[in-house]
């Protein structure tokens, strides 16, 4: 800040020295910023009659500084953190990387602008977070650590169309969760992409994105779900909206089927797991709904199960198409007693090296 020089009057610094210590308990770094900005605007005008000509002029405006001040510090946990990079290490814990040379705290609202991968995210409770670009986010390597977001105002997770948001484990391995707090009015709104992968495939280092039972997440006409990892859960339930365009990706399948947590209709289903070994369920127990197409085009040497253990029905809405190495299993290779029914509404393309075992009902 660039301001005429003129010389400061000593008791109003000494006033504004004694507020400060009154209130120091209180005050953030993020108010801190603040406060500095606010006492530089102060020694631009520091000689000016209009401020420090009179007694009384001088006590309102320290009375101002003492009143926002307060104010502040008691909204602090709501500050908007932007990341800006300016350590150059993609650290999170940084306080360079952030507008406010402070790392996000307690019930922060951050932003992430740009395209970037950020490492070493603590367990931390927050507000909201908002990312534009493609941003990737790992944990810290010395433990599994969980971003919780918790905003009942707008949306706690926000991934707008064209942008994505990844969440990797670590390879020591350690698994990294960001969270949705189970409360009702939680949101996250999936315009864009969000992905659970792993930081290095060859250990148990997933990331993870978890739902809390009351909180509320659609994934919109653009929006892209993808399942990198072995087992996890699906993101389903009544509180769970899939625009009939949405996309889901299951990709990662190996020993494990991912979970589904009650019946649900999704968009698109796209199922492609080059190294899958295990007869995998697809939903949870009752009728579940594909409103768009559902490909097939990998179960490695395992197979895409209707059935499983229970008795399931499973309507698609579009075409079913079967590609690659795949194998659809009505009802789990003829477990007995297990229906799996198909019923679709589109065409059924079967692959040249796919297989499909009948032992349920398909219509």
């Amino acid at each position: 800040m660039v301001c005429h020089h003129h010389t400061f009057g000593y008791q109003a610094q000494s006033d504004i020295t004694l507020y400060l210590i009154y209130i120091a308990d209180i005050i953030t770094p993020q108010i801190l910023y603040y406060m500095k900005t606010f006492l530089q605007t102060l020694n631009c005008l520091e000689n000016s009659s209009l401020l420090f000509g009179k007694t009384s002029q001088k006590k309102s405006i320290l009375s101002f500084l003492f009143s926002l001040l307060f104010i502040g510090g008691s909204f602090s946990g709501l500050a908007q953190v932007t990341w800006d990079g300016g350590a150059g290490d993609g650290l999170w814990t940084s306080a360079a990387n952030w507008n406010l040379d402070v790392a996000p705290t307690t019930g922060d609202n951050v932003q992430i602008n740009t395209s970037v991968t950020i490492s070493e995210v603590p367990t931390l409770s927050i507000n909201s977070l908002s990312v534009t670009g493609n941003i990737i986010l790992k944990g810290q390597t010395s433990g599994a650590r969980t971003l919780t977001l918790t905003a009942t105002t707008g949306n706690a997770l926000s991934v707008p169309f064209g942008s994505s948001l990844t969440i990797l484990g670590r390879s020591t391995p350690k698994t990294f969760t960001v969270a949705l707090a189970s409360t009702a009015d939680t949101n996250a709104d999936i315009q864009g992409t969000l992905t659970v992968d792993y930081d290095n495939p060859t250990n148990a280092s997933n990331g993870v994105f978890s739902k809390g039972t009351l909180a509320t997440m659609s994934i919109g006409s653009s929006g892209v779900y993808n399942h990198n990892i072995n087992a996890g859960a699906i993101p389903s339930g009544a509180t769970v909206v899939w625009d009939i365009t949405s996309t889901l990706n299951i990709n990662g399948t190996v020993g494990t089927g991912p979970t589904y947590a009650v019946v649900e209709t999704f968009g698109q289903v796209n199922w492609n797991c080059p190294n899958q070994t295990v007869a995998a369920s697809f939903g949870a127990a009752g009728t579940n709904t594909i409103a768009g197409d559902l490909t097939i085009s990998s179960t490695g040497t395992g197979s895409f199960v209707v059935a499983g253990t229970v008795n399931k029905t499973l309507n698609v809405d579009g075409n079913v198409t079967l590609s690659g190495t795949s194998t659809l299993n009505l009802n789990n290779a003829g477990a007995s007693g297990d229906v799996g029914t198909l019923n679709m509404k589109g065409n059924f393309t079967i692959g040249s090296g796919t297989t499909v075992t009948e032992a349920g009902s398909g219509a």
